[in-house]
């Protein structure tokens, strides 16, 4: 089994322009890279902005393997408001149109709003469905613009993140190849993350590593929290992936800081690869 490559996102810098750290993340070992998609650090609706990052990105001869899609309380897909749904299409079809202008391989993107999980459960079934429709539509613009779509795993306490909804969705959806990241610190939180993995198998295409101590989402270097990584390369092993993994971690406040916290999760992750797994 080859290796896993590890990449890091771009979000622990997500409070400045992207173009102010790529060489800072080269520097740190990193040739390959998931793009945040804050406007304070990309804006995305401006395509000149994302061919000039592009274009830094291949002179640095790194890669943007990955584009986060937006997500917000306001970008809900699931909305049974026909205006509110098809606004929130059409910022996350400008994201995707971002990714393939980088060049990016995946689009991750969460199933739902950033809001609490809805307790009726006629509503949560009406707005699942409705989930279900707008992703059909924008996996085939993805599939137009040659980016795969990728579900992301969300923290327990938001609407779609039990792993049933996320099993209905990717049934559901079949046709369009959606695939999974699997957000590591997310299903920790959740306690859920052993079932995850092999639940969730056969659709595993990337990983959000990132750790915590199971209270709340800290974003931590894997090794410096709670999650057992030994276990999980197991499962992943287990489970046949052959994907990509993103460290996806929280700013320092400081670049050097920051970097020096994402060197220390990479060389974790590779040394309980390289021990446990290949």
């Amino acid at each position: 089994m080859d290796a896993w490559p590890v990449s890091l996102s771009t979000g622990c810098f997500y409070q400045q322009n992207i173009l102010s750290c790529l060489t800072t993340i080269k520097d740190g070992g990193f040739d390959w890279i998931e793009v945040c998609s804050a406007l304070s650090h990309l804006d995305y609706h401006d395509s000149a902005a994302v061919r000039r990052v592009h274009a830094h990105v291949r002179e640095l001869e790194m890669k943007a393997c990955s584009f986060h899609a937006p997500f917000a309380e306001h970008i809900d897909i699931s909305s049974p408001s026909d205006p509110v749904r098809k606004n929130a299409l059409a910022e996350i079809f400008l994201a995707a149109e971002a990714a393939a202008l980088l060049e990016s391989t995946y689009f991750v993107i969460h199933p739902g709003p950033e809001r609490e999980s809805i307790e009726d459960r006629q509503m949560h079934t009406d707005r699942l469905k409705l989930t279900t429709e707008s992703l059909f539509t924008i996996a085939a613009y993805c599939r137009r613009l040659g980016v795969r779509c990728v579900l992301e795993n969300k923290l327990p306490h938001l609407v779609f993140a039990k792993i049933d909804d996320l099993v209905f969705i990717l049934n559901a959806t079949a046709m369009s190849n959606i695939g999974v990241c699997l957000d590591t610190g997310h299903a920790h939180v959740a306690r859920t993350l052993e079932s995850m993995v092999n639940v969730l198998a056969s659709f595993l295409c990337m990983v959000h590593a990132h750790d915590n101590r199971a209270h709340s989402d800290e974003h931590l270097p894997p090794g410096e929290g709670g999650i057992d990584w030994t276990c999980f390369a197991h499962g992943l092993k287990a489970a046949q992936f052959n994907g990509l993994v993103v460290l996806e971690l929280s700013s320092s406040g400081n670049n050097w800081e920051t970097m020096e916290r994402a060197k220390r999760g990479r060389e974790f992750l590779e040394d309980t690869f390289r021990r446990e797994v290949y």
